[in-house]
């Protein structure tokens, strides 16, 4: 595991001998074996003769029973009995924080030494150490906060850190700090100067979930149905291995087998909990789309094909779609998720701004590290002119500007190109900071206009497919041409009216009449859809992204130029 190996050679180089693991490190993460229990397979453990292991809670504790034995013998703990050792050690050292991490310095400072008490070295000639210690829940233990407003007993235990990650650095003794949240560690232990390096522990990818899903199966006799193991597998991306077993546990419990309908309900209650409603899953259903072929084509030839073939160089960092309401944007937003296969996540900004100090800012790193679990991945940002970040002052004593910082640093991280796609939805591009709309964030920016005579033929055919609404209409050009402007939405909203109509009438069949009845009462804002259509088309960047219409006509500024007529402040 990259992890792992990353710890040992960054200890063997003297890089670091302490360490803060973060993220997955509560989950099994080979075979049966937690975090914990890989890290003591490492040499930099395995040569110890003492391993400790200490939370605020439980005090210090070891991972292996003869370690009690030689910990009592090199601090001088008089030891009534075998049975009598934990009291002993119990009652020689304190619980709280300041008393056990003495203790535990102490034994930090220590070497081993050979039977004629000589120093044992490594192969470099360096002392090695005698022991070395894991902590766990580092949040609890050294949480985030302004240093003038701890306690003095958390002032003392983040300096003690801090100390033996400068002054014990000669010696080496392996330090490991394990916690589900980065963000939520003290800042002093984050930074490069502290000399401490953090480390992330991923989630299991798709190999390792199906690998987990077998065994699963073998030990459980569970069985699948309608889905394999490689389709459970990509279904529960995002799920650390203990999610998967819950799920399995869950259907065992109620002795049904294991649906992709169960994986869907349950994965999307665990993400919830997990990242606190900061995030919804998305599972693109195949609803058809009506026309817009030149959409369909564009998405499938730069984007699709490209992921598909692996050419990331021409995946881009993200997609804007632009134009007036109800031409369906986020329509087309789901379409790409389920050609390309991506995972498909909601980003909830009204969550993850948060009244406490620095809480919106540790929801939205969050909110990334969901990002790259799931990957690939499409983050879907609707309304994402109203979502309230940017470089301007707002009154919120800068949480606004902090999190509009980290949203542009994440989107123009290349590391990420062909992993994670954001996909923006916008009425307004207008209100949107330049920034945020430039190459290298949302690549493309593309109008997605009311559809034309052939699209809204195409469209009242889906929908007509798509509700199972009886009708016997053969050919729909008639009240397509009298939907001039109308968008997706009010079509659907003429279709939905002509059935209501249809069956207040006493019939469940849909005639041409009844359409064209609802279509003669409904009301188009058509002024104001022309705003709309201005400003998606002024800010297309390339135009074989425009409707065939926009291409072949010549589009100055001063038809571009305007803004709606209520400018929404």
């Amino acid at each position: 595991m990259d992890w792992l190996t990353e710890i040992q050679k960054k200890y063997s180089a003297a890089i670091a001998h302490v360490f803060l693991l973060h993220f997955n490190v509560g989950d099994v993460v080979q075979g049966s074996l937690t975090v914990k229990d890989c890290l003591l397979q490492l040499p930099l453990f395995k040569e110890r003769d003492i391993l400790i292991r200490y939370n605020h809670s439980g005090g210090i504790r070891f991972f292996h029973e003869s370690h009690k034995h030689r910990f009592c013998e090199a601090l001088g703990i008089e030891i009534s009995s075998s049975d009598t050792i934990d009291d002993d050690i119990a009652t020689y050292i304190p619980r709280e924080p300041e008393g056990a991490l003495h203790v535990i310095e102490r034994l930090l400072k220590m070497l081993k030494v050979d039977e004629a008490g000589n120093f044992i070295k490594d192969r470099s000639g360096n002392p090695v150490p005698l022991s070395g210690v894991i902590m766990d829940y580092a949040d609890i233990l050294v949480p985030d906060g302004e240093m003038s407003s701890m306690s003095p007993a958390d002032r003392y235990v983040l300096n003690t850190i801090l100390r033996w990650a400068d002054e014990l650095s000669y010696l080496g003794p392996p330090v490991v700090l394990l916690t589900e949240s980065l963000e939520d560690v003290h800042s002093a232990l984050r930074t490069a100067s502290s000399r401490i390096e953090s480390i992330s522990v991923p989630l299991p990818d798709v190999a390792k979930r199906a690998k987990y899903i077998e065994a699963l199966i073998g030990s459980m006799d569970m069985q699948l149905d309608d889905l394999d193991v490689e389709r459970a597998a990509r279904l529960t991306a995002g799920l650390k291995l203990i999610h998967i077993e819950d799920i399995f546990l869950r259907c065992d419990l109620e002795d049904k087998p294991l649906t992709e309908a169960a994986i869907k309900y349950r994965k999307k209650e665990i993400v919830s909990s997990e990242y606190a409603d900061l995030l919804e899953i998305i599972e693109p259903d195949d609803l058809g789309i009506g026309g817009m072929e030149h959409l369909v084509e564009m998405l499938e030839l730069n984007i699709v094909a490209p992921i598909k073939s692996n050419n990331l160089a021409r995946v881009p960092m993200g997609i804007l779609f632009a134009g007036p309401p109800g031409t369906g944007k986020t329509l087309f937003a789901k379409h790409l998720a389920r050609a390309t296969g991506f995972n498909c996540v909601a980003l909830n900004m009204s969550r993850i701004t948060d009244k406490w100090v620095g809480s919106s800012e540790r929801n939205l790193s969050r909110a990334f590290e969901c990002f790259e679990a799931l990957a690939p991945t499409i983050v879907l940002i609707d309304e994402i002119d109203q979502m309230g970040l940017s470089r301007e002052g707002g009154g919120d004593s800068g949480v606004g500007n902090r999190q509009f910082k980290m949203l542009l640093e994440y989107m123009s991280d290349t590391s990420h190109r062909g992993k994670i796609i954001f996909v923006g939805l916008t009425n307004r591009p207008d209100l949107m900071d330049p920034a945020l709309k430039r190459p290298g964030r949302f690549d493309r920016i593309v109008p997605v206009l009311p559809p034309e005579l052939e699209q809204r033929i195409g469209i009242f055919e889906v929908l007509f497919k798509r509700y199972g609404i009886k009708h016997d209409i053969e050919d729909f050009a008639p009240v397509a041409r009298s939907t001039e402007s109308y968008t997706g939405a009010d079509i659907e909203a003429v279709v939905l009216r002509s059935y209501e109509v249809a069956q207040n009438g006493g019939s469940e069949n849909v005639t041409l009449k009844d359409l064209e009845h609802v279509i003669s009462m409904y009301r188009l804002n058509k002024a104001s859809q022309d705003d709309y259509i201005r400003l998606a088309l002024r800010d297309c960047k390339f135009t074989d992204d425009l409707p065939p219409r926009y291409r072949e006509m010549t589009v100055t500024d001063e038809d571009l130029r305007g803004t709606p007529r209520r400018r929404r402040e």
